[in-house]
């Protein structure tokens, strides 16, 4: 099995694949056969069998297995939307939600 970059951020997909991995070490998970050359991403595909949820929200106690993914979440405490859609100016909360809502309109129709 190989590292599973749904998991990451692209930031971090880019930093790994531009760094060499050391030769010859492999981490192993101790509950399942997933593989890695990267500490970073054990520790991080941990969390899915240890339930560990270490980032805590200050506003509802929510807790996360990630920070990005908790600094995403206070984005529905500030009410932030900080994705503008270029043709209509409506605003989202997430980038994914942008992208549906460019698709659905056919403002940027999928290629």
């Amino acid at each position: 099995m190989g590292m599973q970059r749904s998991l990451l951020l692209p930031s971090t997909v880019n930093f790994l694949y531009s760094h060499d991995p050391p030769k010859g070490k492999v981490y192993k998970c101790g509950f399942c056969s997933y593989t890695t050359v990267h500490t970073t991403c054990l520790k991080r595909h941990s969390v899915l069998h240890t339930g560990e949820r270490p980032f805590k929200c200050s506003v509802c106690n929510k807790s996360f297995t990630q920070a990005h993914v908790l600094r995403t979440h206070m984005l529905i405490h500030t009410g932030q939307k900080p994705f503008q859609c270029e043709v209509c100016l409506e605003n989202f909360r997430h980038a994914k939600s942008l992208s549906r809502h460019r698709h659905k309109l056919m403002h940027f129709p999928p290629q």
